[in-house]
């Protein structure tokens, strides 16, 4: 659910899914692509308002991406993207102000520990609030 904030186990859980295909050249429309997969301007005044609601403060966010300056500085050699998305800018622009503990995502393909306290998941399975060991 993007945007959306859950309480599970007494943790507070931002959520935003989307993200940006970089392979468009070899993905058909409604087979493995879709127009939907990054948020509408909606979804993302609702995640805004949301952060509000909790003083920009969550234990935890799971996203499908993460920041742009994560994409921009480190993961570079791995995944080389032709432009930033939205979305990445806005979780980069999120990075400011919201107090987390831990930030994980997964759309890179690689297991990867990065600054902001940010996880990169790809063939792994850690408990929550952990730091993953690679």
């Amino acid at each position: 659910m993007r945007g959306q904030i859950f309480t599970i186990d007494g943790n507070t859980i931002f959520t935003m899914g989307g993200a940006q295909s970089h392979d468009m050249d070899i993905r058909k429309e409604w087979i493995n692509w879709w127009r939907n997969e990054l948020p509408s301007f909606e979804e993302y005044n609702t995640a805004l308002d949301n952060l509000k609601k909790v003083n920009w403060k969550v234990d935890y966010v799971i996203s499908h991406c993460c920041c742009s300056s994560n994409v921009e500085l480190l993961l570079a050699e791995k995944y080389n993207p032709d432009e930033i998305s939205l979305l990445e800018a806005f979780f980069e622009g999120l990075t400011k102000n919201l107090i987390y503990k831990r930030w994980y995502c997964g759309h890179y393909h690689i297991n990867e520990n990065l600054p902001k306290n940010t996880t990169v998941l790809y063939h792994q399975i850690i408990p929550l609030g952990n730091l993953a060991q690679f």
